[in-house]
């Protein structure tokens, strides 16, 4: 008999984008009635509910195309608004409620699963990946790896990349391959990772698509209305005018237990400028899979660290603690005068480059953030409790913590120092706690710890 698999701690990345934007010629209406929820659904994907029923469907049957995710429609109409950075208060008209109008007419329950489109546009990629496959390696969990062209990885496919010169990839090449090969034994794949010229690219399966599809869902830039996910996390106030160009922190790796299915349990650093998000962290999974290459544009450089990578090396409550860096940052190419930049993910302490976002994939945050978070993340079901986050404990000296957090602020010269204008927050305190040390020496700077048992259902 197999053994039941045992969630493991994952380098993460997932990067979150607006994919559909409505300009708004006229002031948006919306009813006075309050809290009137309704249901949104991509036009792309009914239409796409239409071609599975027409060549799927029984005749006789019903079936119902929609979704169990609800968003009010005033916070809809102002998202739009600041999208095209137009005033709600001007750009939004109120209507009287018609009679018959309840407060939320949602009648379906979601599925998750893929469409018909997605799911041949996936096959045809893993087709193609095994193909340009050069060398595969499988780890002790199970996850296999294969290694890709550098110049043939899924990233390129994005419209950018076709658009990007020959010699601007030749150079993202040439400094992936000057990367560190000399890691210590506990991290990245085994042996020497992927060949020269080669980059890592994990292995997926339907259900391993299908769940980041879930988990990349656009919710509102108010982090405590995205049902299923609670956060123990300490960010910088909101500020459009802020420019931030960076963030770090080393994260304290636990392996939180009891976490199953689709939940998670993470800890993680995000920098936010609208609806644009990149979060980067390492993740505890009922069925250990992260978002990663599947987010558009991002190109892998280094060979030996791939997104995704399991850490051997586990915090014990108790006994001996250990820590990984992470940093984002914005990264200018092409010589001292260029304007060229990226968005580059950076691993250790020496600051080893793993990979890049071009600027183009995003809206607003194309430029700079104005947010930044670190702290912990859970996700479960609404009908499932909710997973442990960092030891699982509280109010204990072994916890899950992030030390030297910093940001990095374009009028600052793009060095990192400890972030200004910051708050906690925790969605729910009885079951998360975080507490902010502040600047506790030079070891540790600025210092946060997040933990909590979970337990939550329902919300």
């Amino acid at each position: 008999m197999e053994p039941f698999p045992v969630p493991v701690v994952k380098l993460l990345v997932h990067q979150l984008t607006l994919v559909n934007q409505l300009l708004p010629t006229n002031p948006y209406s919306a009813t006075k009635a309050e809290p009137n929820v309704r249901s949104y659904l991509y036009c792309e994907d009914v239409a796409e509910a239409f071609e599975v029923i027409l060549h799927k469907g029984e005749v006789g049957h019903v079936y119902n195309i929609g979704t169990k995710k609800e968003r009010r429609v005033i916070d809809v109409a102002e998202q739009i608004c600041r999208l095209f950075s137009m005033d709600p208060e001007k750009n939004i008209k109120f209507v009287e409620n018609k009679p018959f109008n309840d407060q939320s007419n949602n009648l379906v329950e979601a599925d998750w699963g893929l469409s018909l489109k997605e799911e041949l546009k996936f096959q045809k990629r893993l087709i193609n990946l095994k193909k340009s496959a050069i060398k595969s390696i499988q780890t002790r969990d199970g996850d296999i790896y294969d290694c890709i062209d550098f110049y043939k990885q899924p990233g390129f496919d994005h419209p950018f990349w076709k658009n990007t010169t020959f010699e601007m990839k030749h150079k993202l090449f040439v400094e992936g391959m000057r990367a560190k090969r000399n890691l210590p034994l506990n991290i990245g794949l085994k042996g020497a990772g992927c060949p020269y010229g080669t980059v890592p690219i994990i292995r997926i399966n339907k259900d391993d698509l299908a769940r980041a599809k879930m988990l990349s869902t656009i919710y509102s830039s108010n982090i405590d209305e995205e049902p299923g996910h609670h956060y123990a996390i300490l960010r910088t106030k909101t500020d459009p005018n802020r420019k931030l160009v960076g963030i770090e922190s080393y994260f304290s790796l636990y392996n939180a237990k009891g976490v199953i299915g689709s939940q998670y349990s993470e800890f993680r650093m995000a920098l936010s400028n609208g609806f644009d998000t990149i979060k980067t962290g390492f993740t505890i999974d009922g069925r250990t899979q992260c978002f990663n290459q599947h987010c558009p544009g991002y190109v892998q450089i280094n060979s030996q660290i791939p997104l995704g990578w399991a850490t051997k090396e586990i915090s014990v409550v108790g006994g001996e603690q250990f820590s990984i860096k992470l940093r984002i940052n914005k990264e200018i190419h092409g010589g001292p005068n260029s304007t060229i930049f990226f968005w580059t993910l950076y691993f250790d302490e020496e600051n080893s480059v793993i990979g890049f976002w071009p600027p183009a994939i995003f809206g607003k945050l194309s430029e700079f953030g104005n947010q930044a978070d670190w702290g912990g993340e859970v996700y479960s079901p609404l009908d499932q409790p909710s997973p442990p986050m960092g030891s699982g404990l509280r109010y204990t000296r072994f916890r899950a913590y992030s030390r030297r957090i910093a940001a990095a602020y374009e009028n600052a010269k793009f060095h990192f120092v400890n972030p200004i204008d910051t708050e906690v927050y925790a969605s729910n305190p009885r079951a998360y706690n975080i507490h902010d040390f502040g600047y506790y020496d030079e070891y540790w700077r600025r210092t946060i710890s997040y933990d909590g048992p979970g337990g939550i259902k329902g919300a």
